[in-house]
Order: structure tokens, then sequence, then C-alpha cells
């Protein structure tokens, strides 16, 4: 039997989660420095970062961070499929919360 790989699920779902809360707050997506302060965690929040983009429920963009500055940023917004991830996630905690799924 081989071994898979394990995904930290709250992990992402919490990234992408955090993304979506902070785009909405400010209106615009962070950059990643902000993004990593925000969830008050950098080594293992880049590591997730870096699983999300593997995974393809975050895309990436360059930006410049402020419109008086010339400091460019790499901003981080999430994609189709992250929002289809926390869609299916938000759907299975719904179930497993309402006590719908049995696991006789």
């Amino acid at each position: 039997m081989s071994q898979g790989v394990e995904v930290p699920l709250f992990g992402l779902a919490r990234l992408l989660e955090t993304i979506e809360e902070f785009s909405f707050r400010k209106g615009r997506d962070p950059y990643t420095r902000e993004l990593l302060g925000y969830l008050r965690t950098w080594g293992y929040g880049e590591d997730l970062l870096l699983l999300a983009l593997r995974l393809g429920l975050v895309e990436r963009y360059d930006d410049y961070c402020d419109p008086r500055s010339m400091r460019v940023c790499r901003f981080n917004r999430v994609s189709g499929r992250g929002r289809e991830f926390l869609r299916h996630y938000r759907e299975l905690l719904r179930l497993v919360g309402d006590g719908g799924l049995a696991l006789d």
C-alpha cells in the first residue's frame, strides 16, 4: 500500500478564508507579507501558501504595493478551484456539525 501525502485541510481552509476576508475588508488582495502577518504564522503559513499554490487553490500576481511607491509586491487571491474547495469544505463541516454524516 502506498502512502499518500497528508494535506492539512483545516490549514488550507483557514488560509483561503483569510485571503477572502482580507480582500472583503480591505477591497484588495493581500500581498504575501501581509497575509502571513494576518495569519500570525510565518514558517507554517508559508508552507501552506506554497501547498495551496501547487494545488491550484491560490493565484499570485505582482503589482505595486502602494500606488504612491515603486515597490512591487506579490499578491495572493483565491482561485476558482480554491473557491470550490471552500464550498465543499464548508458543506462537509455543515454535514458533520448537523450530525447528518453517519460513520457506522
